[in-house]
């Protein structure tokens, strides 16, 4: 059992470094920008996103590493057998959505995380970034802490995890539309959201 408030301080140098990294990883590859997408790939607003466009970028660096930070500021986590087998456990599924989700779509639509039928540097860098950042919230709701979390708060990380939901979805495009799929996501996290914080209540 390890934890200790100025564990957040670490969450938030490790967040934001992780998100820099993606912005340096995309801008080699070309695709950090909509205007570098078109000089480097000829691909327009119309054919890919840029990881500047990509909703989920903006709202992991203002919503979820300072829910996470704060987590961890509040609360002692425990860093026991459970909560390994919980960190791997979401690993695996982050690999299994980008190799079998994301890189599909990336190679229909091209954009930072995947292109070409494959996920990139870019892509994998986030999944490290979702899998810390999960494995904490996870931890939160399910009671791996050494004191319990409070209603409040349980309820405080909920709503934020709901404009996660809704705001990382979407492309700062001009040429991106809230779709029936985006439609369904959204709805179905929501879903999830709400269910997990009435049990948890």
């Amino acid at each position: 059992m390890f934890g200790a408030k100025n564990i957040s301080g670490i969450i938030l140098v490790v967040g934001f470094s992780l998100i820099i990294a993606q912005f340096i990883t995309s801008y080699i590859a070309g695709f950090a920008t909509s205007k570098q997408m078109v000089k480097v790939h000829d691909i327009d607003k119309q054919g890919g996103y840029s990881f500047m466009q990509h909703g989920g970028m903006w709202v992991d660096a203002i919503v979820i590493v300072p829910l996470v930070a704060w987590l961890t500021y509040e609360y002692r986590f425990e860093y026991s057998v459970l909560s390994i087998i919980t960190l791997i456990v979401i690993f695996i599924v982050w690999m299994l959505l980008a190799v079998f989700i994301y890189a599909p779509m990336g190679r229909e639509m091209p954009e930072a995380h995947a292109h070409g039928g494959y996920v990139s540097i870019t892509g994998w860098l986030h999944v490290v970034f979702a899998t810390i950042m999960m494995w904490f919230i996870v931890m939160t709701y399910f009671g791996m802490t050494t004191t319990h979390v409070s209603s409040h708060d349980i309820i405080a990380t909920s709503i934020l995890l709901m404009v996660w939901a809704y705001f990382g979805i979407m492309k700062f495009n001009p040429f991106w539309h809230f779709k029936r799929p985006e439609r369904a996501q959204v709805l179905t996290l929501f879903a999830v959201i709400g269910i997990v914080t009435i049990w948890c209540l």
